[in-house]
């Protein structure tokens, strides 16, 4: 099977390009999307875009290279937010 790798969150840059892949399953059939953004900002441990994809928490946001940067969520307040891969990875893997 096909992989993909992680990417280096600390080597990305304000206004990169990314991916944000996805399934929507609200509907009777789950419908897969990708959406094309960029960065708008980058904190320690999470990351902002201009992708605002609320339907679909859990989406992968990935680099222009195919590596996942992390994934998709929206908080309580309704902002559109993405976890980095490093803050996933120290509680995913041992």
């Amino acid at each position: 099977f096909p992989t993909v790798g992680f990417a280096q969150p600390s080597k990305v840059k304000l206004g990169e390009r990314v991916f944000l892949v996805g399934v929507d399953f609200r509907g009777k059939k789950p419908a897969y999307f990708a959406n094309e953004g960029i960065l708008r900002y980058l904190g320690e441990d999470e990351f902002e875009t201009n992708i605002v994809e609320k339907e679909a928490p859990g989406s992968v946001l990935f680099d222009i290279k195919g590596n996942v940067l992390g994934l998709n969520y929206v908080d309580r307040s309704g902002r559109v937010s993405v976890i980095s891969i490093e803050e996933i990875k120290k509680f995913a893997l041992p």
